[in-house]
């Protein structure tokens, strides 16, 4: 009888064992989509991040001491068309700003927009309703450095320049109350705010153009900078 009680009770303490090995880890990160949820990522171009049913990828450039208490500055980047995060925002001249403590994080396009490709940006009144992954892919991509980093939630900022520029007037036009502000480099406005519009949060914008002949002649198929 003794050995049948210690027979049972060895098989039951393997069982038991065995379940809470097989249990699944709670992510540490369970803002970040699958891949992205049990480990802090650090500086460098990453690839495979799920939004929105799209696979989409992100340059991280993280200053020194990124782990630390902080908080930084966020700076959300959207690139130029023919380019991607990484090349825009080193052509910019921008990792000065992670000198100064910020965290930039350079989103790449994904051909998703209607009119111009880079960025789902221009849309006409019937078009308002229509789901865009490009600002999906912001909401989620924030939300998991804001996770994995200690971000200054009162300093998030958007950065873009032509196609990204107008990208920025987008996400103003629909997040300003979680953003700072934002830095619009030759990026026209028209057809990026919401239908019917909607009040804006106080926020701080730069817009800056390269003069008289800075302007787009409405074809999808014309570059602005041969104007």
């Amino acid at each position: 009888m003794i050995r049948l009680c210690f027979h049972v009770l060895t098989t039951l303490f393997f069982i038991t064992s065995a379940s809470c090995s097989d249990a699944p880890e709670e992510p540490l990160y369970p803002s970040c989509p699958p891949g992205f949820q049990m480990e802090q990522i650090g500086a460098g171009q990453h690839t495979g991040f799920m939004s929105s049913g799209q696979s989409r990828s992100f340059h991280l450039f993280l200053p020194a001491g990124a782990t630390e208490p902080g908080p930084h500055p966020l700076g959300v980047v959207f690139h130029d068309t023919d380019w991607n995060g990484k090349e825009f925002t080193e052509d910019a001249l921008m990792p000065g700003f992670v000198d100064t403590g910020f965290i930039l994080l350079a989103l790449d396009g994904n051909d998703n927009g209607p009119v111009w490709p880079d960025w789902d940006a221009i849309r006409n009144e019937n078009q308002q309703a229509d789901i865009n992954h490009d600002l999906i892919f912001y909401d989620d991509a924030v939300a998991c450095i804001q996770e994995m980093y200690p971000i200054d939630n009162q300093r998030i900022f958007v950065i873009g320049k032509s196609a990204g520029a107008i990208m920025v007037n987008y996400v103003l036009g629909r997040r300003s109350d979680s953003i700072a502000g934002g830095i619009v480099g030759s990026g026209w406005f028209d057809l990026t705010q919401p239908i019917p519009a909607t009040p804006l949060g106080n926020m701080t914008v730069i817009m800056t153009f390269g003069g008289d002949n800075d302007q787009w002649s409405g074809g999808a198929n014309d570059n602005p900078e041969d104007e």
